[in-house]
């Protein structure tokens, strides 16, 4: 329990550092946690020695109301603090209202909480106490495991857009057959447009020889009539 409640106040710690007023009550809330649990442990071993006496017995439940109710306030402290250094934010509201959703959560842990301590309180009024346990132990995990679950919902816009780019690079990828065989075409077409240009060339410089040589047979006959006139 004071591990998880730790972590919270770590996380509060890291996100909103700069701001001097929720650094003193994430310190305040680390000294609150680790006396009140440290007590606890304490006083779960030494209160009863001899736990047949009435006192004892007596002693005992008002440990558990007193342990229960702090255990709650200790869970709306935790709520109380990100609500308090998210409004202080400069950002625009929608992204203040998705903050503050993610850290809202732990209003379940608040309400699992709550609950503990309500049947607790019937716990301590029955003789079947294996069967009245039963919703204590189920509440109490819950409440553990919604702060593990806090802990870890402000990382998971970066997880999912990591996955989102590895997916869409993935899916944008040709196969390397398909790629090869592109390469092939191209360097076909490559060929072809190559040889056509070269047949052009060659064309136009087998016509430009025709036309020298008619040129030229035109000049060698009028030199052959001046020739044989003269």
């Amino acid at each position: 329990m004071f591990f998880t409640k730790l972590s919270l106040l770590l996380l509060y710690h890291r996100i909103f550092a700069p701001d001097r007023m929720t650094k003193y009550l994430v310190y305040f809330g680390v000294f609150y946690c680790f006396v009140l649990y440290t007590s606890f442990l304490l006083l779960t071993f030494l209160l009863c020695q001899t736990p047949l006496q009435a006192a004892c017995k007596h002693r005992e439940n008002l440990f558990i109301l007193i342990s229960s109710g702090l255990n709650v306030f200790a869970d709306i402290y935790l709520l109380v603090i990100p609500i308090a250094a998210v409004a202080k934010l400069h950002m625009p509201l929608r992204q203040k209202l998705g903050v503050l959703a993610v850290f809202l959560t732990g209003m379940l842990a608040c309400l699992s909480g709550i609950l503990a301590l309500y049947y607790r309180t019937q716990l301590l009024a029955t003789r079947d106490i294996t069967w009245h346990a039963t919703p204590v132990f189920i509440f109490t995990v819950l409440e553990i495991n919604t702060n593990i679950i806090i802990s870890c919902l402000p990382t998971m816009p970066a997880l999912i857009h990591d996955t989102r780019a590895q997916i869409s690079a993935t899916t944008s990828r040709k196969p390397p057959r398909c790629r090869s065989a592109e390469r092939r075409r191209e360097a076909a077409a490559a060929d072809e447009e190559e040889s056509a240009t070269s047949y052009v060339r060659g064309g136009g410089a087998g016509l430009d020889a025709g036309a020298g040589e008619e040129d030229g047979g035109g000049e060698g006959g009028g030199v052959a009539d001046v020739v044989f006139l003269g």
